[in-house]
């Protein structure tokens, strides 16, 4: 009895193995479809992106418009120095929104899960990522390798600049939020926004503050030296702060500390030594830059014309009533309306029809 099951099972192991020569393996099988009312299908699945130099792969999904052939692809980068697929802002549901209305456009679009680039001291390691994430999208059969370009947000936008500056192939690159002053001039910009209904005098030493600290932030000294200017700069910043306040000497505020944990933070100090200006006048390729005037940490008064300034050819959109998502409705994600503008420009550079 034992035999016969032995055997049975044996020739259920060659009749699978058979099969899956007679088979190969095909990626499109494990697709999911998705199709809206009114609108082309569409078709997303899981990837795996190679990283170079690491023996670890990133989790990616790739969406792509459901008619056959070779697409224009995007790549896609979403806003934080650390993001994951689980994140609040840009999380899984809205990058899967924005690919699934790319990809109706007639675009591939590939996104990817980091991994802390953040906690490196600097954008570099995103941008290496993004840059073999990239290299995995051309190499996808459904992508037409010469079409393929970047849709960045705000520190994504950093790690597509870095990219677009050595990367002579991009064919278009659409930073949306994207820093273009220096990283002292932004904190003290958006100090000065974030505290609009502040009395002049309290506005004005936010913003010195911020900028203060994010210079020292941004010196690329060691960490003790780090903490010791950021200890010294914030005990001073604290006795305006008692004075302002008219707190005794004697009583507890915590604020020196506060400033000293949050600008020694990976996140603050990746944003402090980011300078968009030494990339910005390598860039070749077509660029559309897009900011919200409503936004409060990138306002365009601070960074469009940088961007205007540093890549002439540059096309600058302001959009009234938008946030930092470039959203009219305060949702941490871009509208359709955005979206659909992003695609027609990129067919326009690419002289394509969806």
């Amino acid at each position: 009895m034992r035999k016969k099951a032995f055997l049975t099972g044996l020739q259920l192991m060659i009749g699978c193995a058979l099969f899956a020569q007679e088979k190969p393996f095909d990626p499109a099988d494990y697709e999911t479809v998705t199709l809206r009312p009114d609108k082309p299908a569409v078709f997303r699945q899981d990837v795996q992106i190679p990283v170079a130099n690491d023996s670890f792969r990133l989790k990616g999904v790739f969406t792509r418009p459901g008619k056959e052939g070779k697409h224009p692809a995007i790549l896609l980068l979403p806003g934080n120095a650390s993001y994951n697929l689980d994140a609040a802002a840009f999380s899984a549901t809205v990058l899967e929104r924005i690919a699934q209305t790319f990809a109706e456009e007639g675009f591939a679009v590939l996104y990817f899960d980091d991994r802390n680039a953040a906690a490196n001291g600097s954008y570099a390691t995103l941008a290496r990522d993004a840059a073999d994430a990239l290299k995995e999208l051309r190499s996808l059969p459904q992508v037409d390798p010469r079409k393929t370009g970047i849709v960045a947000h705000n520190a994504g936008a950093a790690a597509g600049l870095m990219i677009a500056a050595q990367d002579t192939t991009l064919r278009f690159f659409v930073p949306m939020a994207a820093q273009g002053a220096g990283s002292p001039a932004t904190m003290a910009n958006f100090m000065l926004a974030v505290h609009a209904d502040k009395e002049p005098g309290f506005r004005e030493r936010a913003a010195r503050e911020g900028e203060v600290l994010m210079k020292i932030a941004g010196a690329g000294q060691p960490h003790y030296s780090l903490l010791l200017q950021l200890k010294r700069a914030a005990i001073g910043f604290e006795r305006e702060f008692r004075l302002e306040k008219k707190i005794p000497d004697n009583a507890e505020t915590g604020y020196a500390l506060m400033l000293i944990q949050t600008y020694s933070l990976p996140e603050m100090i990746a944003f402090a030594t980011y300078n968009p200006t030494e990339y910005m006048n390598r860039v070749k390729c077509p660029v559309l830059a897009l900011f919200g005037e409503n936004d409060e940490l990138i306002a365009p008064s601070a960074h469009s014309s940088a961007w205007k300034q540093q890549i002439p050819g540059a096309t600058i959109r302001s959009f009234p009533g938008m946030n930092h998502y470039l959203s009219n409705s305060g949702h941490k994600q871009p509208s359709e309306s955005v979206l659909k503008e992003i695609a027609g420009w990129i067919r326009d550079v690419l002289k394509t029809s969806r």
